[in-house]
């Protein structure tokens, strides 16, 4: 068991919900690229609400929890995706029975499984762990402020590698190229607006974790000689704001 403050990872009273909570997000939006809904005239998938949510959720729980445990919930949640895609592909291309109905329909929804779990795998591996691993960098460059800024300053990175990584993987021959292009940028400006809305209820869990579990972990030690371009935006940021 990893031990901080006294506890082990185990014994912190909401982590095992909100791991759950973000591995069911992350498993909710990979099953719905394919659906391409129209919204206010742009297409976009359907999981465009609901994957924010798993960058933000990390982030918090990286904030809280530090990075250890937030790595942990990442690799975990990516596994159990791995583990949905293999039992998906495999039940879908058994053999069904006669009468059976609508049973062509399985394959039309669940059919590029692999290919889109090989896609979502590469933009995971990267942006996910781009997210942990940048907001607890700069939680220790600023000493725990700005917890809004870096998040969603993190989120807006990984979100950016994840479109062009996984979208270029899932979709390219799918849809045409210059709709994948377009589906990128869209559903990033999208994204990051969604995000932009849900930073204030997070602000208030970040917060109630800290709180009620007696935890703010700093897990992580960043050189802070040098020059961190970085952490010149963030101060630029804060006297334009100030």
């Amino acid at each position: 068991m990893i031990q901080y403050n006294g506890k082990t990872s185990s014994q912190y009273r909401y982590f095992p919900f909100l791991s759950m909570l973000y591995c069911t997000l992350l498993i909710a939006s990979v099953l719905l690229p394919y659906k391409i809904i129209n919204l206010f005239g742009f297409s976009e998938p359907g999981g465009i609400f609901i994957f924010p949510l798993t960058y933000l959720l990390g982030g918090a729980i990286a904030e809280a929890y530090g990075r250890t445990i937030a790595l942990r919930m990442v690799y975990s949640s990516i596994f159990c995706l791995f583990a949905l895609n293999i039992i998906v592909a495999i039940i879908i291309r058994i053999p069904s029975m006669p009468d059976a109905p609508h049973q062509e329909v399985f394959i039309q929804a669940f059919g590029q499984s692999i290919k889109l779990f090989i896609g979502c795998f590469v933009g995971l591996i990267c942006s996910d762990l781009t997210n942990v691993y940048r907001i607890t960098k700069l939680k220790v460059l600023f000493r725990g402020k700005y917890f809004a800024q870096r998040c969603l300053w993190t989120t807006a990175i990984s979100e950016a590698i994840f479109n062009v990584t996984t979208y270029t993987i899932t979709y390219v021959g799918v849809i045409p190229g210059n709709n994948v292009l377009k589906l990128m940028l869209y559903s990033w400006v999208l994204k990051m607006i969604y995000s932009i809305i849900m930073i204030f209820p997070l602000l208030l869990l970040m917060r109630f974790l800290k709180k009620a579990e007696g935890v703010d972990e700093y897990d992580v030690t960043v050189d802070t000689s040098g020059f961190n371009p970085e952490f010149v935006f963030f101060k630029f940021l804060n006297a334009a704001s100030g």
